[in-house]
């Protein structure tokens, strides 16, 4: 696959579905503290210092959270003309706060490139800096 940013779907009742990494995320100031994250947990039995067994909950993998945003055609960009920002409304207050781009060239950026008024769209956000990496960003479109 010669774009390994893209992933296809497929047919989600009559709808297409499509979901691309997110660029240039790294370039944004995002707090992530204005989103709600969860991570998935499993039971883990210990010993309790009384000697009795105490079942606790034992985060495992990575905090993750679905956000709804907007990509939002950004006309005055100096790199590109045809930049697609994407943004996502935080939970707290319900403002928008920029995360990324669409990559120039992919097939959401092609198939977008002529839209003049903001998209919405879901965002998938990993939260990867728990453990020292860059945190991921995806775009969903229905």
């Amino acid at each position: 696959m010669k774009n390994k940013k893209r992933l296809w779907l497929g047919r989600t009742g009559r709808k297409f579905k499509m979901k691309e990494k997110i660029v240039g995320s790294t370039y944004k100031n995002i707090d992530l503290s204005k989103l709600t994250f969860t991570q998935k947990t499993k039971p883990k039995t210990i010993v309790d210092h009384d000697g009795s067994n105490v079942t606790i909950e034992v985060p495992t993998g990575i905090p993750e959270c679905v956000v709804e945003g907007w990509i939002y055609p950004e006309n005055t960009n100096q790199y590109d003309k045809d930049a697609k920002l994407i943004e996502v409304f935080t939970d707290e207050d319900n403002t928008t706060m920029p995360v990324g781009y669409l990559a120039k060239g992919s097939e959401l950026y092609n198939k977008l490139k002529d839209i003049t008024t903001p998209l919405l769209c879901k965002i998938k956000v990993k939260k990867f800096d728990t453990i020292d990496l860059n945190n991921s960003y995806t775009v969903i479109v229905d």
